[in-house]
């Protein structure tokens, strides 16, 4: 899995909303990648096998089919905000640059027209999320990256390089299996010295043009911007070369403020362009402890990522002697080996998590979840893990996305007992007894080219698991 403030308004708290989730929690859903090279004329029987078969529905009618028309649809079910997920070299059919990295007015336009019809359907709220590698790239980007004799920073192995990021991948499986990671894992010092990708790199201009293009667009459009996420899952912890899109060292460039900049331009809250982070699940139920950094360890990439922040007041990186404890990261030093950010960022005020409440198993599926385990008490766990978080940060006030977690759906190990055991453990955790008003509940849905998600996923009124 790839695991803002909004003012909740007189029209959040109309009945339909009230029943469409834990209440006064909010329910949203993830619609996936959507694509939009071929929004208007793809063929979306074939591009989402759940839509209905026998009508030659475009990619258009059959996102309207889960929106709003279905039976079971979203909004039948009160689901008024969203996330829709962007590639940008032709992963799942979106090529937002042509290969000069010049952005392409077909797609802008294809983007205008399905957020205007999610809004016309009834989604008042939008999230954009940027796969900027990984599925958001297709066979390595387009133009193909090519493969250099450079070795990758501590662990040996050549790199490849997409030439709309400062820093290199692994080409092939090191001694952590980690073919197509960020080069540099584990290593504080990749940050600052990590090759900088001469060889094909744009330069951050076509980055920028990108944001501000998906920016104005929702401007345009009149949908409320609730987050936009735009780099997902963000591990500063193992990955320091990833802080680049903080503060770019190697070229003296602010990322971070060069992309916040367009949020308030166009009228809306800078703080809501942030990176979301994953959760980690302990190996046994219950099982926690504090990280180098005071939090808990199921949130170290969180507690990095507000370190990398914080610039010179924190830091970020592997800590110095952890110790591992059933799957989670303990203790251990930060140190003046640890890097931190030549400048420092106001924190985002919108918390945006991935969690996946499970006992960790490494059994070959994406998840990692054991699915025979009852996930209620790490669930309880984690959620509670993360209010103490935003107590000890000061965060208190910020609205928590719950960026991904548990489907109704038997697939990628997860299992349709884990959607009711997460709400169980949530319900009875200190986040939801003193902010369950401040939290969105965003459930994962993956259903393009998918044999296993099904759309639309039960969520919420009247029969789905968070309707409890």
């Amino acid at each position: 899995m790839r695991l803002h403030t909004f003012v909740l308004l007189g029209a959040l708290q109309s009945a339909a909303l009230i029943h469409a989730g834990v209440s006064p929690t909010i329910t949203e859903v993830n619609l996936g990648p959507i694509p939009l090279d071929l929004y208007t004329t793809g063929n979306g029987n074939s591009y989402y096998p759940s839509c209905p078969s026998g009508y030659g529905y475009t990619v258009r009618q059959c996102i309207q089919y889960f929106v709003s028309t279905a039976p079971n649809s979203y909004t039948a079910q009160g689901i008024t905000g969203v996330a829709i997920y962007l590639g940008v070299a032709g992963g799942f059919n979106n090529t937002t640059w042509d290969s000069s990295g010049n952005v392409q007015g077909t797609w802008v336009s294809n983007l205008q027209t399905l957020l205007s019809d999610l809004k016309s359907w009834g989604i008042q709220r939008i999230t954009i999320r940027v796969n900027l590698w990984g599925w958001g790239e297709s066979f390595r980007g387009s133009p193909q990256p090519p493969l250099m004799p450079i070795p990758d920073y501590g662990n040996g192995t050549t790199l490849y390089f997409y030439p709309w990021i400062p820093f290199g991948f692994l080409s092939s499986g090191t001694m952590y299996s980690c073919k197509d990671c960020p080069d540099g894992m584990d290593s504080n010092g990749a940050y600052a010295n990590a090759n900088n990708n001469s060889f094909n790199f744009w330069g951050w201009s076509p980055f920028f043009n990108l944001v501000q293009q998906i920016v104005a667009t929702v401007k345009t459009t009149g949908i409320s911007f609730e987050e936009f996420v735009f780099l997902d899952e963000v591990n500063v912890f193992d990955f320091t070369t990833e802080a680049r899109f903080f503060y770019d060292n190697t070229r003296q460039v602010d990322v971070l403020n060069g992309a916040r900049y367009y949020m308030g331009y166009y009228g809306f809250d800078p703080l809501t362009l942030t990176f979301s982070v994953a959760a980690s699940n302990p190996s046994a139920s219950g099982s926690d402890c504090a990280s180098a950094w005071g939090d808990s360890a199921t949130l170290y990439a969180q507690s990095a990522m507000t370190g990398a922040f914080a610039g010179g007041g924190g830091s970020f990186g592997f800590p110095v002697n952890p110790s591992a404890q059933d799957n989670l990261w303990c203790g251990g030093t930060i140190t003046s080996a640890n890097p931190q950010l030549q400048l420092s960022y106001p924190q985002p005020d919108v918390t945006d998590v991935h969690v996946y409440p499970c006992v960790f198993q490494i059994n070959g599926t994406p998840s990692n979840c054991n699915s025979t385990a009852d996930a209620t008490q790490n669930a309880g766990m984690e959620y509670s893990d993360l209010w103490a978080f935003l107590s000890y940060r000061g965060l208190t006030g910020n609205t928590v996305i719950i960026g991904e977690t548990q489907p109704d759906q038997n697939c990628d190990g997860f299992t349709t007992a884990m959607a009711p055991q997460n709400v169980t453990g949530y319900e009875g955790s200190s986040l939801y007894g003193n902010d369950a008003s401040r939290v969105v509940l965003r459930v994962w849905n993956f259903p393009a080219l998918s044999m296993c998600y099904v759309a639309p996923t039960l969520i919420a009124y009247p029969n789905g698991p968070y309707a409890q």
